[in-house]
């Protein structure tokens, strides 16, 4: 489901993500009390510039495996997606080239944003804290207590990408394709 999604024409993933959004910050505003055209008015700009947002972010990402991974088949290309995260290493040399190969790139895109996601989360946290406090919305704690399993995952996410490169980077026994 994900790649069908993701595969779609960039104009088409941005309808899907922005009225995900919408739904999403309409909901919230009918949960905080307001009625539905309260709700709605603030939850479809801002539904569509975040889905504008999120829709570009996927495709870029999409765009950057694909590079990465190269010509290979459907079904090899998720198993190296796969094995780029987790799980054994494929005995496939050309599988295991790919997933090497998108697991290096992801380090490197990782690196390359690691300090502006920091201060964008800092800043985000701050800014969603002293909400809370100045506004006593207790309801704008659950996007700032969100933020710390994010930041979590972000901050191990190299070192297990260097753990997959390290991986997929082993010698291994030369294995004969079936035709």
């Amino acid at each position: 489901m994900r790649n069908r999604l993701i595969s779609l024409p960039t104009w088409a993933l941005f309808l899907v993500t922005a009225v995900l959004w919408t739904a999403v910050l309409f909901a919230v505003g009918l949960i905080e009390g307001g009625h539905w055209q309260d709700a709605l008015l603030p939850a479809a700009p801002v539904g569509v510039v975040v889905g504008l947002g999120t829709a570009l972010a996927l495709k870029h990402r999409w765009r950057m495996e694909h590079q990465a991974l190269g010509p290979i088949a459907a079904t090899d290309r998720r198993t190296a997606m796969r094995a780029a995260q987790k799980g054994p290493a494929p005995a496939d040399p050309e599988v295991r080239a790919a997933a090497l190969r998108l697991a290096q790139r992801q380090l490197q895109e990782v690196r390359r944003r690691y300090p502006l996601l920091a201060i964008a989360g800092a800043v985000y946290t701050t800014a969603d804290l002293v909400g809370a406090f100045v506004f006593s919305n207790w309801f704008l704690l659950v996007p700032a207590v969100l933020v710390v399993p994010m930041a979590i995952s972000l901050a191990r996410h190299p070192k297990r990408l260097r753990a997959r490169i390290a991986l997929l980077s082993e010698p291994q026994e030369p294995v004969v394709r079936a035709k």
